[in-house]
């Protein structure tokens, strides 16, 4: 009691403030360190917030979400972003795992149970995409990722990850699958090769062209698969102008190890990067053989045709059938500029009005009319040319394009 409170002699009262005094101090730092604990409290509780926060903005930017799977609970939890992508309310799901498998298609269910049970068994890091059935029966494809927790004896107590929306990533694989069988399945080679001449992809033809496996061509240069001679005189130039920005195209006899000489088209187009730069080539290969043969007859035919057309003393000429069924010369053989005396520069390309009489212009006209509505036809005639008229027994023999119609005629003429 404060009445029991004596203070005999001042160095008793001294000895009291004293007492007073220290144990003031002493409960200072207790104070200032609890009041720096709250500080600290209100500001981690402040950083958790606003990582949370951080964390959710993210996730939802994401579209990614959180899963905590508790093994011995049987329960599971659920982030909100993770209810959406499965087409539920935030804060909806019951935390049942079989309400998860309920939602997962059900072509999926066995490859994505084999795949936890494996990370659970291995310790390995559980990652699967599957498609989730949503509420209103659309699909979406999702990417779980996740990693399985033991306790001390080694037994899996818990797996926690993230499920990622996919669906465009999806449709992009989809997209890049469908454009590599369409260049997988044309007769055309394709190739990508990088600035270094190094070949960077091949579709099938190419591969089967060059006679090698997938694995001797991409990652080599071409000088090893074509020979150095080739790639420096042929390839090597024409590639150099392309990296250039150039789109070039060409035509050459190439050499193929299991195949005889093969005449192959070829053009080469800039391969640009996102920025606009040339990263490499695309390689565009056709192989144009069989008509390079074809060509070759056809010029043998034609050679031996034209030794006729112009060695023969017999008189020829061609007039084409215009689409509008006008007539025009198209040429006439050295015999038949000599016995009519007009040269074939001055016939080509004109109508019979501009080169004959009136009078003979109209009977030639309606001559080879008669030819396009009937078929060959012979006859006689009499057109002048210069000064004098000439009697000619004239052939006249049509001739027909892919689409049956008559494009020409072929005249012989007999004086």
């Amino acid at each position: 009691p404060v009445r029991d409170l004596q203070i005999g002699q001042a160095t008793d009262f001294f000895c009291l403030i004293l007492f007073f005094l220290v144990a003031v101090i002493a409960n200072l730092p207790t104070l200032q360190l609890e009041r720096a604990q709250r500080k600290i409290r209100d500001l981690l509780h402040r950083q958790t917030q606003e990582s949370e926060q951080r964390l959710n903005m993210a996730l939802q930017a994401a579209r990614m979400g959180i899963w905590d799977c508790d093994f011995v609970a049987n329960k599971a939890i659920w982030s909100p972003e993770a209810e959406r992508l499965f087409g539920l309310e935030p804060g909806s799901f019951d935390g049942n795992p079989e309400t998860f498998y309920a939602a997962v298609h059900l072509d999926d269910r066995a490859a994505l149970t084999q795949a936890m049970q494996q990370a659970i068994q291995s310790g390995d890091l559980y990652q699967f995409q599957y498609r989730a059935v949503l509420p209103d029966g659309s699909i979406r494809w999702v990417e779980s990722t996740g990693q399985v927790f033991y306790d001390k004896a080694s037994n899996p107590i818990r797996m926690v990850g993230t499920v990622a929306d996919i669906e465009a990533r999806k449709q992009i694989e989809a997209a890049l699958c469908q454009y590599e069988r369409v260049v997988s399945s044309t007769s055309d080679g394709i190739a990508l090769v990088d600035r270094h001449y190094t070949y960077q992809m091949v579709n099938q033809t190419y591969v089967e062209r060059a006679g090698k496996p997938h694995k001797a061509i991409v990652g080599h240069t071409i000088a090893d698969l074509h020979g150095e001679e080739v790639f420096s005189t042929i390839i090597k130039p024409r590639l150099d102008r392309c990296l250039a920005g150039e789109i070039i195209r060409y035509e050459e006899w190439f050499s193929y190890p299991h195949l005889e000489l093969q005449f192959i088209g070829v053009t080469y187009s800039p391969y640009l990067e996102r920025d606009g730069s040339i990263a490499g080539v695309v390689v565009n290969t056709r192989n144009l053989t069989e008509l390079k043969q074809v060509e070759l007859i056809l010029q043998e035919k034609e050679a031996f045709l034209r030794s006729i057309y112009e060695g023969t003393e017999e008189s020829i000429f061609v007039v084409d059938v215009l689409k509008n069924g006008d007539f025009r010369f198209a040429g006439l053989n050295p015999t038949h500029a000599r016995l009519k005396g007009i040269t074939n520069e001055a016939l080509q390309g004109k109508t019979p009005e501009e080169v004959l009489p009136p009078e003979d212009a109209a009977q030639v006209r309606q001559n080879y009319q008669h030819c396009v509505e009937t078929g060959s036809m012979t006859y006689i005639e009499k057109i002048r040319f210069g000064a004098q008229d000439l009697w000619w027994i004239t052939n006249l023999q049509p001739l027909r394009d892919e689409y049956d119609r008559i494009y020409r005629l072929i005249g012989t003429s007999t004086n």
